[in-house]
């Protein structure tokens, strides 16, 4: 499977590393990221976090476990985020870069995976789009009801 990208731009007051939080808490994913029924850090170390999400699509709950990097800086946020011991997935790999430019906020989002299970994948990769798109306005509606 090759990478997706996804680009978004937005209008905010809010600076990068502010956006960047909003990305790294995943335990509140389950409050406002469509889909996604269960989050929990498991453990954080530095820059490291572990986390546990389970996903509920149709009639299925896709429970896996990620590991996340993340360097933040003035200039940018890079977040990746990897399979982490559980057979979910064959491969999950994404990465969130978040710029800012004037008042803009740029995130470049790009998603690489495959799941375990063929009848999910095909199903996830098919709406891979639309799924992608209703994260990313996820986490913008989060940015501008919780910093702007």
């Amino acid at each position: 499977m090759t990478i997706k990208t996804f680009l978004r731009k937005f209008e905010s007051k809010a600076e990068i590393e502010d956006i960047a939080g909003i990305v790294l808490d995943v335990a509140s994913y389950k409050n406002f990221v469509p889909h996604v029924s269960t989050s929990r850090i498991i453990s954080q170390n530095g820059n490291e976090i572990i986390a546990e999400l389970v996903i509920s699509f149709l009639n299925f709950k896709v429970p896996y476990t990620s590991k996340i990097t993340f360097d933040i800086s003035e200039k940018e946020a890079i977040i990746n985020v990897t399979e982490h011991g559980s057979n979910t997935f064959k491969k999950l790999y994404n990465k969130w870069k978040i710029l800012k430019a004037d008042k803009e906020i740029i995130i470049d989002f790009e998603v690489e995976f495959e799941l375990s299970n063929k009848m999910l994948n095909f199903l996830a990769s098919a709406s891979l789009g639309l799924v992608a798109d209703t994260i990313l306005e996820a986490f913008i509606k989060r940015t501008q009801k919780i910093l702007n």
